[in-house]
């Protein structure tokens, strides 16, 4: 039963081989797509109370299930048709010339066994992340960040950025330190050495796989009326209902609510605070697979910048712009979700296999080109960012210039006043952004 919850990717991997060579009957629930799909078998759905079964994977599942409820759709539709027009005749014809017709047509129908109606998809959780301001491009800084517990160098010297717009997947085996990093991050934690930096017009939003986030004190509704007391009722159980708390569901105790409704309600808190930067803690854990998707499309639609830990590789491969692998006390950052990753690390065992002396070097030195190209491109993007500005304030000095040569400006006190605090301001604004501009390095070959 959900052997996969908690563990980190290398055990989900080695689970699925396990299973993969064992020889006897393995039943189990899942709600890892990878996993389902690489554990073979068949498929046993539940729905509404009934079990349907299908002879392939997971995949074949998808595929196959919306067939399946269409064909049970259309049967029940031309079955429905069919009686009406059968009732038609005999309500029409029972007392008429045709009423043995009727009589015979009533006896029949009274033995068809009738198709029930196929239920729909059911409800499903509704979810969406809103920024309420747009951030700097700088979102994220960490430099040299290192962690010791109870005398254990659990991080020593991580350093890595996030910039507007990243979607940062973490991952690495469990252990490795990427909770400890995420409360460091989100200022819950300040027993650490070396620098972290939270951008200008940064706000940030934090899901705790623990959901120590939630009170656990009260009711689900007053879970939110806690974190924000501006809602009424009416509006409130509406939006619960987005997260499937609806009727008596609202007055619920937290405490006894399950593992999926509890993740289910910390999401609708974090959802109100229109955060821009979002940084989640194995966010999937308990949901079902349709919230996983739910929350997939939400991410991935979200125009801010969020950081996640996940072993969900369906998840990550979904979401992730970019992967941030937590191991050995430090971490690696690089472009791409999940499948990419795993390319680059297939390609690098394929060198370790015919260079297995020279495979250090020959990675460290492709990291080293990797950061250094990466670090030319953030120099460039920044000179640009500055020279454009610098443009813009020389045209606007001229312009105030201009203004204050005008006769007109020397009869007028208060515009002459005005034009030459602008002028003083602007040469300010430009001294500073000609002293950013000379501190950046210089040309960085790509």
């Amino acid at each position: 039963d959900e052997p996969t919850n908690h563990l980190d990717i290398p055990a989900v991997e080695w689970l699925e081989q396990f299973l993969a060579e064992a020889s006897c009957a393995v039943i189990l629930v899942s709600h890892d797509r990878v996993f389902l799909e690489r554990f073979g078998g068949r498929v046993v759905d539940m729905v509404d109370g009934n079990l349907e079964t299908y002879d392939g994977n997971y995949s074949y599942y998808r595929t196959e299930q919306p067939k399946r409820r269409e064909r049970r759709r259309k049967a029940w539709e031309l079955q429905s048709a069919e009686i009406a027009r059968i009732e038609d005749f005999i309500v029409r014809n029972i007392a008429g010339q045709k009423t043995k017709q009727a009589q015979s047509r009533r006896r029949s129908l009274a033995k068809v066994e009738r198709l029930e109606k196929p239920a729909g998809d059911g409800p499903a959780m509704t979810l969406g992340f809103e920024a309420e301001r747009r951030s700097f491009r700088d979102v994220l800084s960490v430099h040299n960040y290192t962690k010791e517990i109870g005398g254990r160098m659990l991080l020593s010297g991580v350093t890595f950025s996030c910039e507007r717009g990243d979607k940062v997947g973490v991952m690495g085996p469990n252990g490795t330190g990427k909770s400890t990093m995420l409360r460091a991050l989100v200022g819950e934690d300040d027993d650490y050495s070396g620098r972290i930096r939270i951008g200008d017009r940064v706000e940030v939003a934090y899901f705790d796989q623990h959901l120590d986030t939630l009170s656990g004190t009260g009711r689900v509704i007053d879970e939110i009326w806690e974190a924000h007391p501006y809602f009424d009722a009416g509006p409130l159980r509406s939006y619960l209902a987005r997260f499937l708390f609806t009727g008596e569901d609202v007055f619920k105790n937290v405490a006894d609510l399950s593992g999926g409704e509890k993740n289910r309600l910390a999401l609708a808190r974090l959802m109100l605070t229109k955060a821009n930067f979002l940084v989640l803690d194995e966010p999937t854990n308990h949901l079902d697979i349709a919230a996983r998707e739910v929350l997939e499309e939400a991410l991935a639609e979200f125009e801010g910048t969020a950081l996640v830990v996940s072993h969900d590789r369906r998840f990550l491969d979904r979401i992730a712009t970019k992967i941030l692998y937590v191991a050995d006390g430090t971490v690696t950052l690089s472009l791409g979700n999940y499948s990419n990753w795993i390319a680059r690390r297939a390609a690098v065992e394929t060198i370790e296999e015919k260079q297995p002396h020279d495979v250090s070097d020959a990675a460290r030195e492709w990291q080293e080109q990797k950061r250094v190209k990466a670090e030319a491109r953030r120099i460039a993007r920044r000179r640009q960012e500055l020279e454009t500005a610098v443009a813009e304030h020389e045209r606007r000095l001229q312009q105030t210039e201009t203004e204050l040569a005008d006769e007109a400006a020397a009869h007028d006190w208060k515009r002459l006043a005005g034009l030459t605090e602008e002028r003083t301001r602007l040469y300010d604004e430009l001294g500073a952004l000609y002293e950013l501009l000379e501190k950046l390095p210089g040309d960085v070959p790509e």
